[in-house]
């Protein structure tokens, strides 16, 4: 009776070795499967992440974006400030509008960024504020300006109502003493007004001129000043989004800008005063 032994024994050696092929193959697949498995987890990981990365670099982007929309909205309200026939409130409006954009740099923006921005905020909303103040004598000034023009012209209208009756007086050869008495106590009532009237118009408007001049200088030191805030401010923001660029060279930048405008102002305001003088000169005497 032949055992389960010799039975074993009879076995070729030719199947064991197909047999441990197959085992060895088979345990290929599965090391192979395994490996494959393996990288496509670290691929869809990676996919992942360069996904969020993408996001977040968007996110950032949109958010810069819009900060650097708001201050430069911020600093066009600072230089038109200067101007006292605007009214503050349409002047703040863009700037009101967009302002808030800013608040989302919180968020997102890396902590020696949110300084840097925050820095430059806070000094441009102070010089908002104190410009608004500044503007309060020029902005009386020009209320009185206005007020004072009112009266001249009702005065003139006046006068011009007293020259046609006495023309009619005239023309009726004057035959009511005391009426025409009394259109000439108006007439020379009316005449007095007006020159009063034009003497403050011509003190206001100079006043009101020096305050022009005054409040645009103002601006234009707030605007040198913010300036000078601004390259860290940018050179950090444009780290973060992946187009790093040298502060230096933001500083050279802003530096040659705001001196270019600071000349073109002065400039401006020395014909200005050069004209304020001229108009307060006496009128030269007649040659004789």
């Amino acid at each position: 009776m032949t055992t389960a032994i010799e039975l074993l024994n009879r076995i070729p050696a030719t199947f064991w070795g197909v047999l441990a092929g197959s085992f060895f193959s088979l345990g290929g697949v599965v090391l192979s499967n395994r490996n494959s498995a393996r990288n496509q987890q670290r691929q869809l990981e990676h996919d992942r992440d360069t996904r969020r990365l993408e996001r977040e670099m968007a996110l950032r982007k949109d958010v810069y974006l819009a900060a650097a929309e708001s201050i430069f909205a911020g600093l066009s309200a600072v230089g038109s400030l200067s101007n006292l026939a605007l009214d503050p409130l349409v002047i703040l409006a863009e700037y009101r509008v967009k302002a808030p954009a800013v608040a989302k740099i919180n968020i997102i923006a890396e902590p020696q960024t949110l300084k840097a921005v925050n820095s430059a905020l806070l000094s441009l909303d102070s010089a908002l504020i104190l410009l608004q103040a500044a503007r309060i004598p020029g902005t009386a000034i020009k209320s009185q300006l206005q007020v004072k023009n009112g009266l001249v012209e009702r005065a003139l209208r006046d006068q011009t109502r007293s020259i046609e009756l006495m023309r009619e007086e005239n023309f009726r050869g004057r035959s009511d003493p005391v009426k025409w008495e009394a259109i000439q106590r108006n007439y020379a009532f009316e005449t007095k007004q007006i020159e009063t009237g034009l003497a403050e118009q011509n003190r206001l408007q100079r006043e009101l001129q020096e305050a022009q001049l005054a409040l645009s200088e103002q601006c234009m030191t707030y605007l040198i000043n913010l300036n000078r805030l601004l390259p860290p401010a940018i050179a950090l923001v444009r780290s973060e989004l992946g187009l790093p660029i040298d502060q230096a060279i933001l500083v050279d930048m802003f530096d040659e800008i705001t001196k270019t405008h600071a000349a073109d102002l002065t400039v401006v305001l020395d014909k200005a005063r050069e004209q304020m003088a001229k108009q307060a000169a006496p009128p030269a005497p007649p040659v004789s």
